[in-house]
């Protein structure tokens, strides 16, 4: 596979920031990248009545941005492009 898409989320405590990266075939939507790794840190967290937003219970910790972002496998060495968008 050549070139693979990919997205990322942004996520900050204090002055500590998070780049969480997730193949897009793991998590369809940005929510579930910040439920997976609030899962994996031990971050208590819930989703809206209709699963579309995921917030996280505690208000130190902060979703900053996202995008998504692109590796190209051909190129030696191999290359990635992120496209950023701000919250």
């Amino acid at each position: 596979m050549p070139l693979t898409r990919n997205m990322l989320i942004e996520i900050r405590k204090g002055s500590s920031l998070y780049l969480v990266l997730s193949p897009r075939e793991f998590t369809k939507h940005y929510e579930n990248i910040v439920e997976r790794f609030c899962m994996d840190k031990g971050i208590e967290g819930s989703y809206d009545a209709k699963r579309e937003k995921f917030t996280i219970a505690d208000q130190e910790w902060q979703i900053v941005g996202g995008g998504k972002f692109e590796r190209n496998t051909n190129k030696k060495p191999s290359s990635c492009t992120i496209t950023r968008w701000p919250t």
